[in-house]
């Protein structure tokens, strides 16, 4: 019985780190990545949910037309994608099915987009939109193909440097923060990860109207990740964050409280939106705040539903 039953434990183990965050897309993110997300497409389709947001993205006008120029379908064709983000912004990196001449002739066809060629890769490169409006300091992106299978995307100077680090064969060394993503991620099929303060990462990039006050909230918090997990018949998400200290960890989960009571006061001819603010759950420990929710599929698909922009009527 015993070793039937380390044999299981193995069994689980081997599983879990399987299903984790690919190590090769993990390895071409930035050193100094801040933040690590990512969703495994493969795993989510497998779930109902998964399914409809999946479904729900695939009808967009935009995707249908890159479908038919590229033969590239989403649903079908994405198997993993991770975002790495820092300070210079964020790199996507994409583990699929794709066809590149098919691609790369379609963003022909595009005035803003041209050819070039950087380690030995064929290189996708847009120019930003010139409008009246635009950000002077703006700069290019860049689509990249390491071959059939996977992709990379983002600016155009943080595409050349993970070529550079596939060409050097060096990792990219996230230390923690990438010890962190494989254990978050081997949980769920969509995930975040940050060991800095979310403070610092959103510093400059939200607006004014937000106040100072939820700034100073998320400065005295210095970890944080979570997930969502798609079940038979209901969506868990969960999300943990280390705060400076106990009392900062309490005031923040007391924030979190509020917030919810005033979503739920809200709400008073009930609805996805109540019934969300009455299934979560959150629990201060120490400098440790953990978050849950876990709801029906048809509630959280309603949310969906509602916040989809209503049409205009016909005239």
């Amino acid at each position: 019985m015993l070793k039937l039953s380390k044999l299981a434990i193995a069994a689980l183990c081997a599983s879990t780190a399987l299903a984790a965050v690919d190590p090769e897309l993990l390895a071409l993110a930035a050193p100094d990545a801040k933040v690590l997300s990512g969703i495994d497409v493969e795993r989510s389709k497998s779930a109902p949910f998964g399914k409809y947001v999946l479904t729900q993205m695939a009808a967009a006008a935009s995707l249908h037309q890159f479908g038919d120029q590229t033969g590239f379908d989403a649903t079908r064709d994405l198997k993993e994608l991770l975002i790495a983000s820092s300070d210079q912004g964020s790199l996507f990196l994409a583990r699929g099915s794709f066809d590149p001449p098919k691609i790369l002739a379609a963003a022909d066809a595009l005035a803003s987009s041209q050819r070039s060629t950087y380690q030995g890769i064929t290189l996708l490169v847009f120019a930003p939109a010139a409008t009246a409006s635009a950000d002077a300091t703006a700069t290019n992106d860049a689509v990249a193909f390491l071959d059939t299978s996977l992709a990379l995307a983002g600016d155009e100077a943080l595409v050349k440097a993970a070529l550079d680090r596939r060409a050097s064969g060096a990792a990219a060394g996230l230390g923690a923060l990438g010890d962190k993503a494989k254990e978050v991620s081997a949980l769920n099929p969509a995930w975040f990860a940050t060991l800095s303060s979310p403070g610092d990462f959103f510093a400059g990039k939200m607006g004014p109207a937000n106040g100072a006050a939820q700034m100073n909230l998320f400065q005295n918090v210095l970890q944080a990740w979570g997930g969502i997990r798609f079940r038979a018949e209901s969506i868990l998400l969960s999300g943990d964050l280390v705060a400076r200290t106990e009392k900062d960890a309490q005031a923040f989960a007391d924030v979190l409280k509020f917030f919810l009571g005033l979503l739920q006061s809200n709400a008073n001819s009930g609805g996805a939106a109540a019934t969300l603010a009455q299934a979560a759950k959150i629990t201060a420990d120490g400098t440790m705040v953990h978050v849950s929710l876990e709801m029906p599929e048809k509630v959280v698909e309603q949310l969906f539903m509602d916040a989809r922009p209503t049409k205009p009527p016909q005239k």
